[in-house]
C-alpha cells in the first residue's frame, strides 16, 4: 500500500557536517507482571551486566537512568517504558549509533520485564540551527524559515491548535502527519540566545515519528522495524530542509 505522508524517498547518504543534536529513541509496553522484588533484583543485574554498575532503584514506582560520564549516551528505565537518549555530536548512523543500544534494551524486555511486544516505539531527532545575533538587524523568524526550510514545510507548519505550553515557546509552529499507524509530528521554535554570553539565536527543527500498531510489535522483530522507521525519519528531514541545508551538509564530504 502506498504511503500517503508526503516525504519522497532519498538516497542513503551518511554526512559528515549536520545539525543533529539529539536523537531519542521509546519504548512503551504493558507494565511488567514481574513481582516487585524480584523485577528490581533483575534490573540491578542487568545495569550490572550491561553498564557495569548496579542500578538499586526501583523501577515499579520512579524512572531509573543510567548512562555515560559524558551524558553522550543514557538510559531511562521503568516497568513499563525504556528510552535511549543518543548526542548528535556522537551520531554515526541509526545502524552504527541506535541498534547496538536497541539490542541492549532487547534484552532488557526478555529478561528483567518479561515483555513479548511492544505497544508504541518512538524515534525523536532534533536539529539546531545557530544563527548569529545581530543587535543593529533583529532576526526575523519567517524570514529565517525561508531560508533553511523548504516551502513544504513552511506551508504545513501552524499556529493552531496549540496548548499553553507550546504557546509560551517563541516563535512555535508544527504539523502532523499520519500513515496508518504511525504519526509524524514537526515542530520548530526560534529561541532568543539562552544567556548574555551566548551570541546566537536557534532554531529548532524538532522531528518525531511514532508508531503504535494495533497488534504490537514483537520484541524479536524490533530491529528491523525500527530500521524501517527510521528511514521515514530520514526522508521527512530531507522534506523539511531548503537546498541550501543539504548543499551546507554535502560541502563537509560524505563519509
Amino acid at each position: 500500500m502506498a504511503s500517503s505522508l508526503p516525504f519522497k524517498q532519498e538516497k542513503y547518504r551518511q554526512y559528515r557536517n549536520t545539525f543533529l543534536q539529539d536523537v531519542v529513541v521509546g519504548f512503551s509496553f504493558a507494565p511488567s507482571l514481574v513481582a516487585k522484588e524480584e523485577l528490581n533484583a533483575r534490573f540491578g543485574d542487568y545495569t550490572q551486566r550491561f553498564f557495569g554498575v548496579p542500578n538499586n532503584g526501583d523501577i515499579t514506582s520512579s524512572v531509573c537512568n543510567v548512562s555515560r560520564k559524558d551524558l553522550s549516551l543514557s538510559f531511562e528505565f521503568t516497568n513499563h517504558s525504556s528510552v535511549i537518549h543518543l548526542s548528535g555530536q556522537k551520531y554515526e548512523c541509526f545502524s552504527d549509533t541506535a541498534i547496538p543500544q536497541v539490542f541492549k534494551i532487547r534484552d532488557f524486555f526478555n529478561k528483567v520485564v518479561e515483555v513479548k511486544s511492544i505497544e508504541q516505539s518512538m524515534i525523536r531527532k532534533v536539529n539546531v540551527f545557530n544563527l548569529k545575533a545581530n543587535e543593529q538587524t533583529p532576526i526575523d523568524a519567517s524570514v529565517v524559515r525561508q531560508s533553511l526550510f523548504s516551502s513544504e514545510l513552511i506551508d504545513a507548519l501552524s499556529v493552531e491548535g496549540l496548548d499553553e505550553q507550546e504557546r509560551d515557546i517563541p516563535n512555535f509552529m508544527k504539523c502532523e502527519f499520519k500513515d496508518g499507524d504511525v504519526t509524524i509530528t514537526i515542530r520548530t521554535a526560534l529561541l532568543p540566545p539562552a544567556a548574555t554570553q551566548d551570541k546566537f539565536h536557534h532554531l529548532v527543527l524538532d522531528t518525531m515519528a511514532v508508531c503504535r500498531p494495533s497488534e504490537g510489535i514483537k520484541v524479536e522483530e524490533l530491529s528491523d522495524k525500527l530500521m524501517d522507521f527510521n528511514s521515514v525519519m530520514y526522508d521527512c528531514y530531507h522534506w523539511c530542509v531548503s537546498d541550501q541545508v543539504k548543499k551546507v551538509m554535502l560541502n563537509n564530504q560524505e563519509k
